[in-house]
């Protein structure tokens, strides 16, 4: 008798339980979309470019080449020594011929910045950056479209 009055108790109930979970979930999926809007939007800030390449509108040839280093004597010689030791003896005289009398390659788009350092940490870092705030961006509304679509 006691199972019997359990049962017709349920049976009566079943709407408000499910109203209840349903109530929950919507909730849960509100204090998600308010982080969404107040923390993780606000915390994207894209630039309207990143520095990662060298003379990408200056230079006549290699436009893709990466961020180079403040030219410094000690830096050339660096790249000297590395060209020596990995490519040819053409490549070698090719890169002390750039660099002999005033050709001094100090701005984006001037001949021998390739001799220079890599230094594009600043413009992938800031990249990096960004895609890792959208790519949080986009896990919290995925957990909130996922709760939303178990709420319909």
């Amino acid at each position: 008798m006691a199972l019997l009055h359990m049962l017709q108790v349920l049976a009566r109930s079943g709407n408000f339980l499910m109203d209840l979970a349903a109530a929950a979930i919507m909730l849960a999926a509100a204090i998600v979309l308010t982080v969404f809007c107040l923390q993780a939007a606000p915390a994207v800030k894209p630039q309207t470019t990143f520095q990662v390449y060298d003379g990408l509108s200056t230079s006549k040839a290699r436009m893709f080449m990466p961020a180079k280093a403040a030219y410094s004597a000690a830096a050339v010689a660096d790249g000297l020594a590395a060209v020596a030791g990995a490519a040819s003896n053409s490549t070698t005289a090719a890169a002390a011929a750039v660099l002999d009398g005033n050709k001094q390659p100090t701005a984006p788009g001037d001949a021998g910045r390739w001799l220079l350092p890599d230094e594009s940490a600043q413009g992938w870092e800031a990249w990096a950056q960004l895609m890792a705030e959208v790519h949080d961006m986009k896990q919290l509304w995925a957990v909130y479209t996922l709760l939303q679509g178990i709420v319909l």
